[in-house]
């Protein structure tokens, strides 16, 4: 179970998922960090961002940053060092 009673996605089925993806999460999120990691590692262009000190609701908890790092990520995708 990747998210807490629903979508059950298989890992499986997350790696064939080819578009870059920026997988979000607070540290404090309903989500447990170890579902989202296996998210992002099963991602093959999966990008992770865990905020700190931040529950589900990032988008409105950490605004401006989110705003800023979705935007740069959707000009121009993040490259694995």
């Amino acid at each position: 179970m990747l998210d807490w009673l629903q979508p059950n996605i298989p890992l499986n089925a997350l790696q064939t998922i080819r578009c870059p993806a920026l997988i979000i999460s607070g540290d404090r999120d309903v989500i447990n960090l170890e579902h989202t990691v296996k998210i992002y590692q099963n991602i093959p262009k999966a990008y992770l961002w865990v905020l700190p000190n931040s529950g589900h609701a990032t988008l409105i908890e950490h605004k401006d940053e989110f705003d800023k790092k979705v935007g740069r990520f959707f000009e121009q995708p993040f490259k694995n060092p």
